[in-house]
């Protein structure tokens, strides 16, 4: 059986990807690179890489149902990484949230058997790879996701680009006030 590339993240619905289409079209115009498809859309909480099935399975167990609070997350600044050239959305600031959530799930990939992930954490959605110059604007208008939940995803070779599956998602809870 071959080995699978997953990884942990956070995915958008489609109402969400249809407002982040539109915020891209009208507050961010990606000049050059090759822009993300809108369908692949995700902020990316622990990358595993590529695991053998038994593995996988351990992971996802591992990783199902993790205790977190749901809560927003304001995309808003945009970045560019200009050594791979990848233009990126994410956070001013991480909510506490997010950074304790990720922070769980990185012990439970490695409790199921999966690799330590010893990078610090950034939030971020890429925009699109290749990108010769960075934008002129640092920031969009905030887009507001309520985060209810988190994925397992599987990204498997297409023929020109990667197409993300999700393999499970478990919801956050509800906190009230």
């Amino acid at each position: 059986m071959r080995a699978r590339r997953l990884f942990l993240a956070l995915w958008p619905d489609e109402k969400l990807r249809s407002r982040l289409k539109d915020r891209l079209e009208t507050g961010l115009r990606i000049r050059d690179g090759r822009p993300e498809p809108v369908a692949n859309l995700h902020v990316t909480l622990v990358f595993i890489g590529d695991v053998e099935a038994g593995c996988s399975a351990a992971i996802e167990r591992a990783v199902a149902g993790v205790p977190g609070p749901a809560f927003t997350l304001s995309l808003e600044r945009v970045g560019y990484w200009p050594r791979p050239r990848i233009l990126w959305l994410g956070p001013r600031e991480a909510p506490p949230a997010l950074c304790a959530l990720v922070g769980t799930l990185r012990a439970a990939v490695v409790a199921g058997g999966g690799p330590v992930e010893t990078r610090p954490y950034l939030p971020h959605m890429t925009l699109a790879r290749k990108v010769l110059q960075p934008p002129r604007e640092d920031h969009i208008e905030p887009l507001t996701w309520e985060v209810t939940a988190y994925s397992l995803l599987e990204s498997v070779p297409d023929a020109s680009r990667r197409t993300y599956l999700e393999v499970g998602s478990w919801p956050l809870r509800q906190v009230t006030g």
